[in-house]
């Protein structure tokens, strides 16, 4: 008896990706149990074409919403960070985050970690054009976590900001109940998505 490990476009990580070894370390420990589960070679498509970076997004990536008290000043950012190197193999994480930053329209950034000191990329997107790139492709590609209820509400947000009506005081509370209930703050989990796909 097989095991079949189902992945999304051919067989997982993008070219570029240090999470292939992982993989790979994976089917080759399969395969001392019992040799039929198949490597199957590398997803060369655009990283825009599947589900992949949705997969990295609900582990890795974040949905935020900021208020800046002074100003009044509202805004939703997505950020994305990975390590620098990978911690088994020492591979850089530079093009697989060069290729979501190039995507997002935004820059790879370095981020230190402190205790012991770790350097992660960082990808950032504030700008609501660049954010809509990223909404395409998650309506396309939906979250599979529980992060998809973050996205929701996130979305719910941008598309208040993008209408405007962040500026009104309905719309600026809509948008704050909106971020009382995310992240870490959330209290309600439902996984009805989970039945849609």
């Amino acid at each position: 008896m097989g095991i079949f490990v189902a992945l999304p476009s051919g067989r997982g990580p993008p070219e570029g990706s240090p999470k292939i070894c992982q993989l790979e370390r994976l089917i080759e420990w399969l395969n001392t149990k019992d040799n039929t589960t198949k490597l199957l070679p590398l997803d060369s498509s655009s990283l825009m074409s599947n589900a992949w970076l949705a997969g990295f997004i609900d582990g890795d990536g974040g949905f935020f919403i900021g208020y800046i008290l002074n100003s009044g000043q509202i805004y939703c950012r997505f950020r994305i960070e990975q390590r620098q190197n990978d911690p088994n193999t020492d591979a850089s994480y530079a093009p697989i985050m060069g290729i979501i930053a190039s995507f997002l329209g935004s820059h790879l950034n370095l981020s230190k970690h402190n205790n012991p000191p770790v350097f992660y990329y960082v990808v950032a997107a504030t700008s609501p054009p660049k954010l809509a790139a990223l909404v395409s492709y998650l309506i396309e590609f939906p979250l599979m976590s529980s992060k998809r209820l973050d996205f929701l509400a996130w979305n719910t947000a941008l598309s208040l900001i993008y209408n405007k009506l962040h500026l009104t005081q309905e719309g600026r509370a809509t948008i704050l109940q909106l971020k009382a209930s995310m992240n870490n703050a959330r209290k309600t989990f439902t996984w009805d998505h989970e039945f849609l796909y």
